[in-house]
């Protein structure tokens, strides 16, 4: 009977049949209709309804034959897709195709989601052994964003499952054993004390207790004497009575904390000033780590800390005026372009040329007049196919120059604009 059917007929019944199956949750006899086929776009039609069935189900020699097809085929894949298949690979013990198929999926988003998520959960616990403080963080970072949003666990073997296991038991102990920290401050955006017991943000009477207090903050327990505090704080012109006006910062300072019992925070020994970190969560403390990585160019801890590089973590203490906070707000932004370059070069080198704009994008909203940058844009826009972007791009970029600086763009920017265009 087949034998006079025509192929669009045929499909047609294929498609109908696996639609069945679907329907009345016969995911096997679907997803072996499909295979029996061996029509692509079936099995992506029978894994998008039943992949993460299959994987509960531990079905690894079907989900195998589904690979093998999909691997040779040119079929168009949704981020679900690749999640399930990333999955198969971990099960299989393929790592390196495990990662790729999280980051195809993940650069089909430009922000943190359940693909980047799931690759950062197996990473950590894949490698918790060779690091396990490094890579506990790691795992609590999935876990966080995993309960936060509610969502699904990938599928783990027995050995992951163990290594989680015994994570979540080192958390416990360690929350019985920690003692919370009474203060969180934040130094990128504004700058903000935060009692950690009720999120009170505590003021301060002038901006000037606000600029001394975030630079003993910055020292990170390291004294200062009081000499270089009047440079700090005065840099042009000493008052009348400095040491009379740095004692009144200082006690009212001492005085807004002492409700919380927090008067402590600011130290005198030796004739130098400090703060107790010991009562301190700096919650961008992060950010100093990422900036040794992209100093030293380490990818693997950019890639697993990727999120922090996503959108922009903000100037450093943008309401601190000072001239130490600017020089060092240019050091953090020069970071974050740094940082946002080493990734977008990491991914357009891999061909994931919409992950690796969305990186060139952030490093531009810094650097809004490097052409190293639009150079960098345009190449990837032109590799990704999209030369109509490529061309609007390039053209905001003269505009931009024109208003702005009154100047042309260079002739190594032209070229590698016509050379885009021409691919």
């Amino acid at each position: 009977m087949l034998s006079f059917l025509t192929t669009q007929e045929k499909t047609f019944i294929a498609e109908k049949t696996v639609e069945y199956y679907l329907k009345h949750k016969m995911y096997l006899e679907a997803i072996e209709f499909a295979l029996k086929y061996a029509q692509p776009a079936l099995i992506c039609r029978s894994l998008s309804t039943c992949g993460t069935s299959l994987l509960d189900q531990e079905q690894f020699e079907l989900l195998g034959k589904c690979v093998d097809i999909l691997a040779n085929s040119s079929e168009e894949l949704d981020p679900f897709i690749y999640g399930i298949l990333a999955q198969y690979y971990y099960v299989v013990g393929d790592h390196a195709q495990m990662d790729h198929h999280f980051n195809m999926a993940d650069s089909m988003f430009g922000k943190e989601n359940i693909y980047s998520i799931h690759r950062t959960l197996y990473r950590g616990l894949l490698k918790f052994e060779t690091d396990p403080s490094k890579y506990q963080k790691l795992v609590n970072n999935a876990l966080f964003y995993l309960d936060e949003y509610n969502l699904k666990f990938p599928y783990l073997l027995p050995r992951e499952i163990a290594v989680l296991e015994k994570i979540k038991r080192l958390n416990s102990t360690e929350q019985k054993t920690e003692n919370k920290k009474p203060l969180r401050v934040q130094q990128f955006g504004v700058f903000k004390v935060i009692v950690a017991e009720d999120g009170y943000e505590i003021s301060w009477r002038t901006r000037k207790a606000s600029e001394l207090l975030s630079y003993l903050i910055s020292l990170d327990g390291n004294s200062v004497d009081r000499n270089h505090l009047f440079d700090i704080i005065w840099p042009d012109e000493l008052p009348n009575n400095p040491v009379a006006m740095l004692h009144n910062m200082i006690y009212n300072i001492r005085k807004e904390l002492s409700a919380y019992n927090l008067e402590k925070l600011i130290k005198y020994k030796n004739k130098g000033y400090s703060i107790d970190m010991n009562m301190i969560e700096c919650s961008d403390a992060i950010v100093s780590d990422i900036c040794a990585a992209i100093a030293s160019k380490d990818i693997d801890t950019l890639l697993e800390n990727e999120r922090l590089l996503t959108d922009y973590w903000g100037e450093y203490l943008e309401n601190i005026p000072s001239l130490w906070a600017t020089e060092n707000r240019e050091y953090y932004d020069k970071m974050f372009v740094r940082g946002s370059l080493l990734l977008a070069d990491f991914y357009c080198e891999h061909g994931i040329f919409e992950k690796a704009l969305v990186f060139l994008q952030n490093a531009q909203k810094i650097d809004v007049f490097s052409e190293r940058i639009m150079e960098k844009m345009l190449s990837c826009y032109s590799k990704f196919g999209k030369f109509d972007k490529l061309r609007l791009k390039y053209d905001e970029f003269c505009v931009m120059l024109d208003d702005e600086l009154g100047i042309l763009p260079s002739a190594e920017l032209k070229s590698t604009y016509l050379r885009g265009m021409q691919r």
